[in-house]
């Protein structure tokens, strides 16, 4: 397994853990994510691992702007076939858990890289 996946998988068991703390039901474990899902956070680690100067902010704003050249829009929820997402936004608008977890995820990746 590649250095990237285990971080992609210890980001996923602590997103799942504070979603819990937080009252929710937990999000899926990272094998029962779909292979696209999978294969997107692998590439972000390890985008993160080989531009760690880059902010969560200016992630998301790459991020988003490549979803829009993909044909993807706001959604209330992912939809793989509607090409909808509920982070195809701009970050400012994105709730704070979500700002929160992207600082999450920065953490995990720098401190495990």
């Amino acid at each position: 397994m590649r250095r990237a996946e285990i971080i992609a998988r210890v980001f996923v068991e602590a997103e799942r853990e504070l979603d819990s703390l937080s009252g929710g039901f937990g999000s899926k474990p990272f094998g029962l994510l779909s292979n696209r899902a999978q294969a997107d956070l692998i590439t972000t680690v390890q985008t993160v691992m080989d531009h760690p100067q880059f902010s969560p902010e200016e992630r998301h704003r790459a991020w988003f702007e490549k979803a829009k050249k993909d044909g993807w829009t706001y959604g209330p929820e992912v939809d793989e076939k509607k090409k909808t997402h509920p982070e195809a936004t701009e970050y400012e608008n994105l709730p704070l858990k979500t700002r929160q977890v992207y600082a999450l995820f920065q953490a995990i990746v720098l401190a495990l890289r």
